[in-house]
């Protein structure tokens, strides 16, 4: 019976001893001592995963939304498992994210480092990890009611809270250039479209409107990553195309990075007008 005993206790040690080995070595990959050598981290929803964590065009608000794969999404923890600060590429070294209180509902934003949130990460049976604040586990970052809301605390057991972290290649860039071949058509129909882009089979899309179009976007994926870009939802009026196509099909991003041209022109024979949209730009 002893025996029995001494074999089980040795068993057990040795899967906890061994689960504990893993936790670090994929830790280490994430971490780093300083912003300076931060390694640049997207951070998706481990059940909606075509949703990262970013940081508004205000520079300041920490949201969730469509992985789109740019500067607002790469994020340097700087420390290790147990206490790190979370600063994100577009903000730099002289901002961290801060949580304004321990308890459900603490939204979080982006201050002076030296106001920053010490945060923590728990591995979870059912995937990914909780992000919490180093004082307490029980409460983790949350798209809180859905995907596209804003980072908010909620229970570490809710598997809205849980977070794959992957490491990104900014040596091979995926730049897509906006061509707008034509922007006339209807005033009213301002909402153009989307690009749907796959990343390792887990599909985002990067939204399109009138007057809101960027010249060019520079997207990080992980490393050796297989990818495909195609034109999404097509609103009335509009067409989109990709490199002249409907779309990349499923490739492996080169090691040199690459370049494609979304193309955008008013589609003259559609003659469909939108009189408004639901929800407006208020959310009603």
């Amino acid at each position: 019976m002893k025996t029995r005993l001494y074999h089980l206790c040795l068993l057990l040690l040795a899967t906890f001893t061994l689960g504990a080995t893993a936790t670090a070595q994929e830790s280490g990959k994430i971490f780093s001592a300083s912003f300076s050598k931060g390694k640049p981290v997207q951070i998706t929803n481990n059940r909606d995963k075509g949703f990262a964590m970013k940081i508004g065009n205000d520079g300041t608000t920490v949201t969730s939304g469509s992985a789109t794969y740019c500067g607002q999404e790469i994020w340097y923890l700087v420390g290790n498992a147990d206490g790190f600060k979370l600063y994100n590429h577009n903000t730099g070294k002289k901002k961290a994210l801060k949580l304004d209180g321990t308890v459900n509902g603490a939204a979080a934003t982006m201050v002076n480092e030296e106001e920053a949130t010490t945060l923590a990460i728990v591995p979870q049976e059912k995937g990914g990890y909780a992000i919490t604040p180093a004082a307490t586990k029980d409460v983790s970052f949350n798209m809180f009611g859905g995907a596209g809301r804003d980072i908010k605390l909620y229970s570490s057991e809710d598997v809205g809270s849980h977070w794959n972290l992957k490491v990104l290649d900014t040596t091979s860039p995926l730049k897509i250039k906006y061509h707008i071949q034509s922007k006339d058509g209807f005033d009213t129909n301002t909402r153009i479209g989307d690009i749907a882009i796959t990343v390792n089979g887990n599909r985002s899309s990067i939204t399109l409107e009138k007057g809101n179009i960027p010249t060019a976007q520079t997207c990080y994926l992980p490393k050796e990553a297989t990818f495909s870009i195609a034109a999404g939802t097509v609103c009335h009026g509009w067409k989109i195309d990709v490199n002249g196509s409907k779309e990349i099909a499923e490739q492996k991003l080169p090691a040199k990075g690459m370049e494609v041209t979304v193309n955008i022109n008013v589609d003259k024979e559609n003659k469909y007008q939108y009189l408004f949209y639901s929800p407006d730009e208020k959310g009603i």
